[in-house]
This record gives structure tokens, C-alpha cells and sequence, in this order.
């Protein structure tokens, strides 16, 4: 609207006060106009920097799930290298070998120990007191030999091969057992020997293994045992059905202990080579 109009909607109203309102008005609605202005720009930058920020959550989304996928890759993958790595070491092997025996020896006499007793000519009640005996020697093996390793009456690998070569000699010698003492104690020194060998294999994995692979060596100590075991029960029940007594299974099981404990003869070549295999690694 023009300033003439304007004085001809207020004609009894002097001209000047008329001029400065209007130039007033223009002002006001001048500087309203410039904040409209300056407010949707802003609110555009404000919405330009949101979609930039969602943007930039999607694209760090995607970042952090394609980490999650190559940290749960490497988590499988890293302790896999491990394993195989430890696999590939002698004297691991023979720790887990030493495992293996272990458990060939012990499972299927604490399996079969009531029809053993039967076969002896002792009644079936008496397998629970046979039981007792051999636990409580299992008990003794696991306690009370320690000290021979710690106060260094024998080194851990003389302890193994004297030890396991004991427990063949006890293992051999348990169908000889005809009275119900006889059989008691030697299933207590068995038990007793057998005990002690068990709670040897982790102290040899943290003698002979890196630290940084100790956990997984732990854990791959039985790994060797737990494959077998899926047979276990058809090797217990041939000579149970195929030959008629269990004589003949103890023999096996004391002849492979005698042998995998003589074997520690050589750990000290099985240690130079473990030791020139981490000075290859080195260089």
C-alpha cells in the first residue's frame, strides 16, 4: 500500500505522526521477515545436519556389524591356528597321549569292576566296597603325591615314566588277584596311580606350553580321550561277549601305558625341538 492511500484511509490524522508509523510498520515487518528468513534456514541446516548424523549412524551400523563379523571370525579362527599349532608340538602329543592312557585304563576298570569281582568268585554287592577302594586310592594319588615333584625327589618327567610304568605294572597284575583283600588293595594302588598321573597333565601343559596357549591346550588335553571314548563301550563289551572275561583287556590297557610312559625317555629331545621351533619362529 502506498503512502497516499494510506492518508486518505486517515485523513484527520496529521501527516508526519502517519509517516513515522508507517515507516515503523515497514520496519517491523522488514526485520519479522529477515527472522522468518533466517529461521527456516536454520531449521534447514538443523534438518541437513540430522540426515547427515542418520547417515552417518547407518554407515557406523554397518561398520560395527561388519566388525562384529570379523571379531566372531577371529574368535573361532585365532584358538583353531591354536590347536592345530599345538597338535603339531611332540611333546604336546605326548601329553595328550598320556591323557589318552589314562583314560583307556581307568573308565573301563571303574566300569567293569562288579562283574570283574564276579568273575573272581565275590558277589556283585561287594563291586560298591570295590568302589570305595578304588576311590579312596584315586584320593591318595591326587593329595598326597605332590610332594614328590615339589620337593625334587623326581622331575616331573621321571614322575611320568616311573609312575605310568607303576600303574601298567598294577593294571597287568589285577587278574592275579584272587581273594577279596588282595583285590581291595590293588585296586586302591591303582586307583592311587592313577589319580596322581591324572592331575600331572595340566601342571605339564603349563610347563611345556606358552602361556598364550595354555587355555586352549587345557581344553584339547582330552580331546584325543573323547574320541575314543565314542568306542569305549564296544571295546568293554568284545571281551565281555566275544571272549568271555576281562582279563585279556587289562593286559592291553597295562601294555599301552608301559609303552606311552616310555616314552618319556625321550621328552628332552621332544623339548630341543620345541625350543628350535620357537627360535625359527623368532627369526
Amino acid at each position: 500500500m502506498k503512502f497516499p492511500e494510506i492518508l486518505a484511509m486517515c485523513p484527520n490524522e496529521n501527516k508526519n505522526v502517519v509517516l513515522k508509523t508507517a515507516m515503523e510498520l515497514k520496519r517491523l515487518y522488514n526485520t519479522i521477515y529477515r527472522l522468518d528468513l533466517s529461521e527456516n534456514g536454520l531449521m534447514s541446516v538443523v534438518r541437513a545436519r540430522q540426515t547427515d548424523l542418520q547417515n552417518e549412524d547407518i554407515a557406523s551400523t554397518r561398520i560395527s556389524f561388519g566388525g562384529r563379523l570379523r571379531n566372531i571370525f577371529k574368535s573361532f579362527w585365532f584358538p583353531l591356528m591354536s590347536m592345530f599349532s599345538l597338535y603339531g608340538k611332540s611333546i604336546f602329543l605326548l601329553i595328550c597321549i598320556s591323557r589318552l592312557v589314562h583314560f583307556m585304563t581307568f573308565a573301563p576298570v571303574l566300569t567293569t569292576v562288579e562283574d570283574f569281582l564276579v568273575e573272581k568268585g565275590l558277589s556283585k554287592h561287594e563291586g560298591q566296597y570295590a568302589v570305595i577302594a578304588l576311590s579312596i586310592g584315586d584320593l591318595l594319588g591326587r593329595l598326597a603325591l605332590g610332594w614328590v615333584t615339589d620337593y625334587g625327589f623326581l622331575s616331573l618327567p621321571r614322575f611320568m615314566l616311573f609312575t605310568m610304568v607303576l600303574q601298567s605294572i598294577s593294571t597287568v597284575t589285577l587278574p592275579f588277584m584272587n581273594t577279596r583283600l588282595s583285590i581291595f588293595v590293588a585296586l586302591s594302588v591303582f586307583g592311587m596311580f592313577q589319580g596322581s598321573l591324572y592331575v600331572r597333565h595340566p601342571v605339564l601343559v603349563s610347563k611345556y606350553i606358552e602361556k598364550h596357549d595354555q587355555s586352549v591346550g587345557m581344553g584339547c588335553l582330552s580331546f584325543f580321550a573323547g574320541i575314543v571314548g565314542l568306542g569305549m563301550a564296544k571295546y568293554i563289551g568284545f571281551f565281555k561277549d566275544e571272549i568271555g572275561y576281562y582279563d585279556n583287556m587289562f593286559y592291553i590297557s597295562g601294555s599301552i601305558g608301559a609303552l606311552v610312559g616310555l616314552l618319556w625317555i625321550f621328552e628332552p629331545y621332544f623339548r630341543s625341538e620345541q625350543i628350535e621351533d620357537k627360535e625359527d619362529e623368532t627369526v
